[in-house]
């Protein structure tokens, strides 16, 4: 990845200087070039000095390619720069609103009462804005202000239904000490989690397949009442009745019948008996 990017930066000049891509064509490669570039350098929190360069020297317009911000801003937290990162993310979203640069902000710790005040004359402006009610709700965490917090929670909920914010709402109900409402929003947390899983086999549909059709069933039933009235004529003992109602739980197994079947079939028999 840093030799596709080192050489990527090295060649686009020539290739634009001969006319051999597009204006188009040199944007899409800078913006692979300093992307990957950007990625490798910030897995170490002590290149950050290469990574300031690297987004000193790329093209004005890159720097406000919202997935080169949030790579950037990232790269300075992971380099406890996280003052760098606000001014950065401040600036950002004065002149370009993104659901990603908002979840950052709110995601920040820096000077939480400061950034509440920022986060708040932006939703002055907006209002409605989910993510920006969630980072309001956790910026207001961090300054201890549980009702207010609250408040947001609630409010982003009602714009747009969030598994987070869910969790969040079901994090704070339970330190609050209301735990029905608690377990209430973890329920609904994990079922709209639930709903962004892929669709894969389970244990219960290999179980189902194995069971036998309606016609399939009643076959076997009868063949194992012809059975229980053999039995039932030689022994009439309830001793006898009990063995043969094991026999028949056998007859079930072998069968290949699901657990469920066979206790169903096991109440059924004792009752009978």
């Amino acid at each position: 990845m840093l030799t596709t990017g080192k050489s990527l930066r090295r060649l686009i000049p020539r290739l634009a200087a001969q006319k051999l891509i597009t204006q188009q064509e040199r944007e899409q490669l800078e913006f692979k070039a300093y992307r990957e570039l950007i990625v490798f350098e910030a897995q170490n929190p002590t290149n950050i000095e290469r990574v300031r360069g690297l987004w000193a020297d790329m093209p004005d317009y890159l720097r406000g390619n919202t997935e080169l911000i949030v790579l950037y801003s990232e790269g300075l937290i992971q380099a406890n720069e996280e003052p760098i990162a606000e001014r950065l993310l401040n600036h950002s979203l004065d002149h370009h609103w993104d659901a990603r640069l908002v979840k950052r902000y709110g995601l920040l710790n820096v000077d939480a009462g400061r950034q509440l005040a920022k986060a708040e004359k932006w939703l002055q402006e907006r209002p409605n804005d989910p993510e920006l009610l969630l980072a309001c709700g956790r910026l207001s965490l961090r300054t201890g202000q549980w009702e207010k917090a609250q408040e947001y929670f609630e409010a982003s909920q009602r714009q747009r239904p969030s598994g987070v914010v869910c969790a969040e709402l079901a994090r704070l109900y339970a330190s609050l000490g209301e735990h029905n409402k608690s377990q209430l929003y973890y329920r609904h947390s994990v079922e709209m989690l639930a709903k962004s899983l892929p669709s894969l086999p389970q244990p219960s549909d290999a179980s189902d397949s194995q069971k036998p059709d309606g016609k399939t069933g009643k076959t076997l039933k009868n063949a194992l009442k012809i059975t229980d009235q053999e039995l039932c004529k030689r022994r009439r003992l309830r001793k006898r009745c009990l063995y043969r109602h094991l026999l028949l739980i056998g007859h079930y197994l072998a069968s290949g019948v699901s657990g469920g079947s066979v206790e169903r079939f096991s109440t059924d028999a004792l009752v009978t008996a």
